[in-house]
C-alpha cells in the first residue's frame, strides 16, 4: 500500500452496522461517520469522500475472512500400503 495517501475505511460497530473512518497520510483520524442502517449509506458517504480526499484508498473491513483449513482423513494417514513412508497428500 502507498504510504502518502488518505485511507478511507469501512467498519462494523458491535450491532454489526457498518461506519465510515477517515486517517489521514501519518494514520490519524480525521473523522469517524454515524452507522448506517443499511451498507449503502456507507458506500454513498465513501463515494462523496472519494471525491473530496485527494487520491484515497478505500478499505472494506465488514468482510468476513475465509480460512482455509486443510482435511487430513485418518483412513488415509493409515493406509499400510504406503511406500517407505510416502505421505498420502
Amino acid at each position: 500500500m502507498k504510504k502518502n495517501v488518505n485511507k478511507i475505511i469501512i467498519e462494523s460497530a458491535r450491532n454489526k452496522k457498518p461506519y465510515v473512518v477517515v486517517k489521514s497520510t501519518n494514520n490519524k483520524i480525521l473523522s469517524t461517520s454515524e452507522t448506517y442502517e443499511r451498507r449503502a449509506g456507507a458506500e454513498n458517504l465513501v463515494k462523496a469522500l472519494k471525491k473530496a480526499l485527494k487520491n484515497p484508498v478505500v478499505i472494506d473491513k465488514t468482510k468476513k475472512k475465509k480460512y482455509l483449513i486443510p482435511v487430513i482423513w485418518k483412513d488415509e494417514c493409515n493406509q499400510p500400503n504406503n511406500k517407505a513412508g510416502a505421505s498420502p497428500l
